[in-house]
């Protein structure tokens, strides 16, 4: 859950996480500094807390917070340990901007309340993950005295099914942006076009006077398409730019690196719709008749 915690004078909105000694063996994460709480601490409510490490850097930088008593909701804890970066999880969650204290003090000197949330467990075996899921529903519905038949009121979810359904929702939203990129396209493709129609009959004469000096067909039509080719390429810059300034202003909130793929990709996407939409108009430009041309107003 989310409380407040504080030290001298630095306070703020963090996430505690109540839970049992076995957590770094179930989880992987790594001890820092100190050590984590034993299962002596779980079973006398004792006041000891391990911190994240946003929560070490936030709240102690540079300083040693082993042995310093920070205070959860109002309450004294002494910092016995600190965890390793762990980085933001695939659900969203950062542990890092989290404190670990005994769920027994979590439930009884902080919250009032004897239930849990959830239950993380490690299979010995990837074999097993299957009969141990059977087995966590077997013993949760004997817990929660479910008779046979009735639905379930509790989910046991593997990594396999969240990767899954993270995938899925990755799926989603790779197509929902493709396609917001594709008509984002199209319309800038068009815009590109009206602006080429509209310099060609604003230089109708010009393309007059150069066929009548000798300019053919080709050379009218390489200059308009190059126009447009150059429009377009300016215009992914411009985006790179964007992306780059954004990338720098979420650094914080989000890991996110450009590569020299999508660069390559955006410069060559934006070329080909300069192209392919300034096509019909230099082909317009090269079809002019010199003399009509010359005589336009």
């Amino acid at each position: 859950m989310n409380s407040t915690i504080s030290y001298l004078s630095w306070s703020g909105t963090t996430g505690i996480v109540g839970t049992t000694e076995e957590y770094l063996a179930v989880t992987g994460y790594e001890i820092n500094q100190g050590t984590f709480f034993t299962e002596g601490d779980v079973e006398n409510m004792s006041n000891v807390v391990v911190l994240g490490d946003t929560v070490v850097e936030d709240y102690f930088g540079k300083m040693n917070p082993i042995g310093e008593t920070i205070k959860i909701e109002g309450k004294s804890f002494i910092v016995v340990g600190t965890v390793k970066s762990v980085g933001t999880s695939m659900m969203g969650a950062d542990p890092d901007n989290a404190v670990y204290i005994p769920i027994t003090t979590a439930q009884h000197r902080i919250y009032g309340a004897d239930t849990i949330n959830s239950v993380s467990a490690k299979v010995v075996s990837e074999d097993l993950v299957d009969d141990a899921v059977e087995e966590a529903e077997e013993i949760l519905r004997i817990q929660h005295s479910i008779l046979p038949g009735e639905s379930n009121d509790f989910s046991v979810n593997t990594n396999t099914q969240i990767l899954e359904m993270a995938s899925e929702i990755s799926s989603i939203l790779t197509v929902t942006l493709g396609g917001i990129a594709a008509i984002s396209l199209i319309v800038g493709g068009i815009g590109i076009m009206n602006i080429m129609f509209v310099s060609v009959t604003e230089r109708t004469k010009e393309i007059g006077i150069r066929k009548a000096v000798g300019a053919k067909n080709r050379d009218i039509m390489i200059q308009f398409l190059t126009e447009g080719t150059v429009l377009s390429l300016l215009g992914g810059i411009i985006g790179l730019g964007l992306a780059y300034f954004l990338t720098w202003v979420l650094r914080d909130m989000m890991t996110s690196i450009i590569t020299i793929t999508p660069i390559i990709l955006a410069i060559s996407v934006s070329t080909a719709i300069g192209l392919i939409f300034g096509i019909f108009p230099a082909m317009r430009a090269a079809r002019l008749n010199p003399i009509d041309a010359l005589r336009y107003e």
